[in-house]
């Protein structure tokens, strides 16, 4: 026998948690991968390039 109970409040919080991460997660996710594919890039190119800001004269 379970004898718990969450008044209207606490369950709407834990429900704003739940979207609130499924929201955050993707963007996280994308961010972070995106700034490794980034540093891999990076790495890739010869050591006088990394870094270079292109110049106007």
């Amino acid at each position: 026998m379970v004898l718990a109970y969450l008044d209207a409040s606490t369950g709407g919080l834990i429900i704003q948690t739940v979207i609130a991460a499924a929201v955050a997660i993707p963007f996280i996710l994308r961010t972070q991968l995106a700034r490794g594919l980034a540093m891999l890039r990076r790495r890739g190119q010869p050591a006088d390039q990394q870094g270079a800001q292109p110049q106007d004269d």
